[in-house]
């Protein structure tokens, strides 16, 4: 009896020595910064989110146009360029901070996360953006 417990720690040793204690670290997707990703158009209306090497990220939801550049985003007139594409319509703009944690970002204001599938594809407040 004593034996078979032996045998018994004895493997179980061997067993936690080959393998790995630790969880191995999966190399976090990084996203393209300084440019402007877009959803395809739902409901008639199309997102936009850019992230930027400063930590800051900014959001527009908009009906008035399907393309914006980053200098265009950033502009603290973003409202006014937006009614100069188009007069009618309606436009949503949301900027802030993100910071990361655990290899994963996430907005300072809320702690929504952004979700990072590729360099070229990012999940944001349930929707897919694509590097355009």
């Amino acid at each position: 009896m004593k034996r078979l417990f032996l045998i018994l720690k004895l493997l179980t040793l061997i067993s936690l020595m080959t393998t790995s204690l630790f969880a191995i670290n999966i190399p976090m997707e990084k996203p393209t910064l300084n440019k402007v990703y877009r959803t395809d158009k739902n409901d008639g209306k199309y997102c936009f989110l850019l992230l930027t090497n400063s930590g800051s990220y900014y959001h527009v939801q908009t009906n008035k146009t399907e393309k914006l550049t980053p200098k265009q985003i950033k502009s603290p007139s973003i409202s006014d360029i937006l009614n100069g594409m188009q007069s009618w319509g309606e436009a949503f703009i949301s900027k802030g901070k993100y910071t990361t944690q655990n290899g994963k970002l996430y907005t300072k204001k809320n702690w929504k996360r952004i979700n990072i599938l590729s360099s070229k594809k990012i999940k944001y407040r349930g929707k897919t953006f694509y590097l355009k």
